[in-house]
């Protein structure tokens, strides 16, 4: 099978429409390009992951990698990369990776997100793509509740948060207590 995606802008020569370098279909026709390599998103993305991993980089460095990584142009790709990034990914993993080990499941969240984007814009009633959609939506659902949004803050601002807590707590009860005193 040949490969039609190329960086280069070119014309379809099944209907003669001018399609951009490195699109997934032929916005005149449907026509979807196949690339050859359907694994290479995800190869690529480990294999750049595994030399941050030799050269000893934060956890930092991993998310932005992740987070920012291209997403894949064809519905192969596309569907194997949220294939694989549906697991990994959680919208209310830490910003920051984590206080205590390396937890890199909101850097995939917002690869995911890249991912979904792409997807509804070139295949949006695609009914392969339907889990992936729903797989979102229910994401977002969870990050916009409470312990969604706890446990998206970095650890900083959690402990900054505990202790305001603490104190207005240790506050009313020395007022209870002083009030009960008084009278």
């Amino acid at each position: 099978m040949k490969s039609f995606l190329t960086n280069r802008n070119f014309t379809w020569h099944n209907c003669g429409t001018p399609v951009l370098g490195g699109s997934a279909v032929c916005k005149e026709c449907g026509f979807a390009f196949q690339n050859i390599k359907v694994n290479s998103f995800i190869e690529k993305l480990q294999e750049k992951l595994e030399k941050l991993i030799k050269s000893d980089a934060d956890v930092k460095d991993k998310m932005l990698l992740i987070s920012s990584f291209p997403v894949p142009n064809t519905r192969a790709d596309l569907l194997d990369c949220l294939a694989s990034l549906k697991m990994k990914s959680s919208a209310i993993g830490p910003v920051d990776g984590g206080s205590s080990g390396e937890n890199l499941s909101f850097a995939y969240w917002e690869l995911f997100c890249n991912c979904i984007e792409k997807a509804k814009i070139s295949f949006a009633n695609d009914k392969d793509f339907i889990p992936f959609f729903n797989k979102y939506e229910t994401e977002l659902k969870k990050s916009k509740t409470l312990w969604g949004r706890w446990s998206h803050m970095n650890s900083e601002i959690k402990f900054l948060v505990s202790l305001f807590i603490i104190h207005y707590c240790y506050i009313i009860m020395v007022f209870a207590i002083s009030s009960e005193n008084i009278s």
